[in-house]
């Protein structure tokens, strides 16, 4: 007589079929995180592969059966332990994360234990603080009825927490604004073409500018092209993932320590220009740190040898900052201690942890008018925690950064020309580099140049030709400010006016045809009558010998910076074309453009 299963059994037996499915067909590929200045790897996401022979259609179906049958908790379980015991089997090292995914409906499955995942870690040798735990905003994270409490959990056993598909989901600024997460991935619908779509950019800059003044790290996930690289490091991002830099591997031979990918990428970047990081080094405070872990007499010591600190970073087992301690709020820590010697370690250290309030921060090498935004994002707070890879070197408070903003305005204003009060040459070389590299749209580089200046200055002195330099100058202002372009003076008649946002090169062709015209109508006002007529100045060459020259007039180049499939030149060819441009208009009627030659292969 054949065995009849009642209802419960059946559903038991499906669950148990489940779990043992996975079990014995799961297992993971690993996509490399890494630091966006430096290639280092700081850790790897667990992608889940196998679904197929263990009997599912998709990733999906896996946890929708697991929710189905009540048992996602468990299945969420197996799955974790596969992952962990791979991550640990690998390359990956002893300070790399895991980072792991985790379905949101998990904290509402009937089946849900806490406090399981601590024995699999310990088995396997890997610390808590080294696992990521990935909430996707698939699901309505943040309205979770039991989602506060386990995030709080997650935090007092060292684990991370990372929100992934952010910008896709339903509670995103819930999340942010509640639970601070450790990390932030971007979802990779906004990383694509970020480097041509301005809209993009500013929506992935508002992320960063915000979770940055929350001291949250920014992940820029699914990259695929240098360009989306680039304009991600540009925006601030912190860590890369994406095919450009590996594509997920199930071979542990094939996670490196470092991706050199990124490193060639950096070397090529000829947007880097000189960074504010020196001078952030020589100003960082070193206000004496407290560990996670430090027990109530360290830090009662800490506190006695620093009574004139009025805060103190929290570091924990990795060297990496967690928040803040202030003064008072220590303080108020070991006196409520005093009266609580029976309490247990753990108590202890969780009456530690609420008194450690969150810090924004940002790596060594941000720009100081980043460090402003940052600064100014965050609420009450007494300065910024500076990381280098993530490891915490020092801490800037208001002050300082303030003092640091004056000393770069005070610098940028003696790199201006005192007699066009423009951007001078270190200004323009930076700025032709970022337009090379990461124009949004359309751009030019078109350069002026005041032509027979040197005579003009030898027949009517230096006095006479600064004018001519100051009349050329506001006339290119009236028209490069207004649309919000930039413009250099060189030295010696040159200007450098870079536009972008180019809806037709003809038009513009015009328009500089125009400017050459006025011009040089302004500037052959300052020849005498006489000159004016004859259409020549009599003066001394090189040589010492009077010869005829032509009048002032403006000469301009237009080098055309189009989007699309042709390669930007470098900042040294994009120099000898405007060169070799220069010349073709002196020859032929004071104009020309032409659109870049690409780089030889």
């Amino acid at each position: 007589m054949a065995h009849l299963l009642f209802d419960d059994d059946k559903s038991e037996a499906e669950s148990d079929k489940t779990l043992k499915a996975l079990e014995d067909n799961i297992h993971f590929a690993m996509q490399p995180i890494v630091h966006i200045q430096t290639g280092a790897t700081f850790g790897f996401e667990a992608l889940l592969r196998g679904h197929d022979k263990a009997g599912f259609n998709s990733i999906s179906e896996v946890f929708d059966r697991a929710w189905q049958q009540g048992v996602l908790h468990q299945a969420d379980m197996v799955l974790r332990e596969i992952a962990i015991r791979q991550f640990a089997n690998s390359n990956a090292g002893r300070d790399a994360h895991l980072f792991y995914n985790l379905d949101g409906r998990i904290f509402e499955s009937r089946d849900y234990h806490p406090h399981l995942t601590g024995g699999v870690l310990n088995r396997f040798g890997i610390r808590p603080e080294n696992l990521v735990l990935e909430l996707s905003e698939q699901y309505d994270n943040a309205s979770a009825m039991h989602v506060s409490d386990t995030l709080g959990m997650c935090r007092q056993h060292d684990y991370k927490l990372a929100i992934d598909d952010y910008g896709q989901g339903f509670s995103e600024m819930k999340m942010l604004f509640e639970h601070q997460p450790d990390f932030i991935k971007i979802d990779r619908y906004f990383i694509t073409d970020i480097d041509r779509d301005s809209r993009r950019r500013l929506f992935v800059s508002a992320i960063v500018n915000l979770a940055h003044s929350v001291g949250t790290t920014i992940i820029a996930e699914g990259i695929e092209t240098e360009r989306e690289f680039l304009a991600c490091k540009a925006i601030g991002c912190n860590l890369a993932q994406g095919y450009y830099v590996a594509k997920p591997t199930m071979s542990p031979r094939e996670m490196e320590p470092v991706y050199t990918i990124v490193l060639e990428t950096n070397r090529r970047d000829r947007r880097r220009r000189i960074t504010d990081a020196d001078s952030i080094r020589s100003r960082l405070l070193k206000p004496p740190t407290i560990g996670v872990r430090d027990s109530q007499s360290a830090l009662t010591e800490t506190f006695r040898k620093n009574r004139n600190s009025s805060v103190f970073p929290v570091l924990d087992d990795n060297g990496a900052p967690v928040g803040i301690l202030r003064e008072p709020d220590l303080k108020r820590f070991i006196y409520l201690q005093e009266g609580h010697t029976n309490l247990d370690d753990g108590a202890a250290f969780r009456r530690f942890q609420d008194h450690v309030a969150p810090c924004p921060g940002a790596e060594i090498d941000t720009s100081i008018e980043h460090l402003l935004k940052v600064y100014a994002s965050a609420e009450a707070s007494l300065g910024l925690i500076i990381t280098e890879n993530f490891d915490y070197i020092g801490f800037l408070d208001s002050d300082t950064l303030l003092r640091l903003a004056n000393e770069k305005l005070m610098s940028q204003d003696q790199e201006s020309s005192p007699l066009t009060a423009l951007p001078s040459v270190n200004a323009i070389v930076e700025q032709i580099s970022r337009t090379l590299d990461n124009a949004q749209s359309p751009s030019a580089i078109i350069s002026f140049d005041i032509s027979n200046l040197a005579s003009f200055n030898t027949a009517h002195g230096f006095r006479q030709g600064d004018r001519a330099i100051q009349v050329v100058a506001d006339s290119l202002r009236r028209y490069f400010l207004p649309r919000k372009a930039f413009l250099g003076y060189l030295g010696s008649g040159s200007f450098t006016a870079i536009l972008s946002g180019i809806e037709d090169y003809e038009t513009l062709d015009d328009d500089v045809k125009n400017i050459v015209t006025s011009g040089t109508r302004d500037c052959r006002c300052l020849h005498s009558a006489k000159e004016q007529e004859e259409n020549k100045v009599f003066a001394q060459d090189f040589n010492g010998e009077k010869r005829d020259f032509g009048l002032l007039g403006l000469t301009a180049a237009v080098l055309r910076l189009p989007l699309g499939e042709q390669r930007w030149p470098s900042i040294d060819a994009a120099f000898k074309e405007m060169d070799w441009l220069i010349a073709e208009a002196k020859k032929h009627g004071g104009f020309a453009s032409m659109p870049p030659i690409p780089d030889e292969p």
